[in-house]
C-alpha cells in the first residue's frame, strides 16, 4: 500500500509542470517549442525501443524472454499515444484528445 502522504505528489508534479509550461509560453515561445519537441523525441524514442525490443522477442519466440518482453511491450504500448500531436514551424497544428486509426492509416500510405 502506497503512503498517503505520496498520494498526492502526481498531481502536484502535474501541477508545477503546467505552471512552469504556461511560464515559459509567455516568456520565450520558441525555446518552449524546442524544449517540447526534445521531449517529444526521447519519449518517442523510448516507445520505439520498446516497439522494436517487442519484435526481437517475438520473432525468436523465447520462452525465457517473457518478463523481459512484458516490460518492452509495456514501453511500446504509449505510441498511439505519442501520434495524438502533430507539430509543425513550432506550433501545434493538430491536438486531439483521441487517436484517430483512420488518419494514422492514410499517412502511412
Amino acid at each position: 500500500m502506497i503512503d498517503p502522504k505520496w498520494r498526492k505528489l502526481p498531481i502536484a508534479l502535474l501541477i508545477f509542470g503546467t505552471v512552469l509550461g504556461l511560464v515559459g509560453a509567455f516568456v520565450d515561445t520558441k525555446q518552449l517549442a524546442y524544449s517540447y519537441l526534445l521531449a517529444f523525441m526521447f519519449f518517442l524514442s523510448i516507445c520505439l525501443g520498446g516497439l522494436f525490443l517487442t519484435l526481437i522477442h517475438h520473432l525468436f519466440d523465447a520462452n525465457w524472454t517473457v518478463p523481459v518482453r512484458r516490460v518492452t511491450e509495456h514501453m511500446a504500448f504509449l505510441l498511439p499515444v505519442m501520434g495524438a500531436f502533430e507539430v509543425s514551424d513550432g506550433k501545434i497544428n493538430a491536438w486531439r484528445d483521441y487517436f484517430d486509426m483512420n488518419q494514422f492509416t492514410s499517412q502511412m500510405e
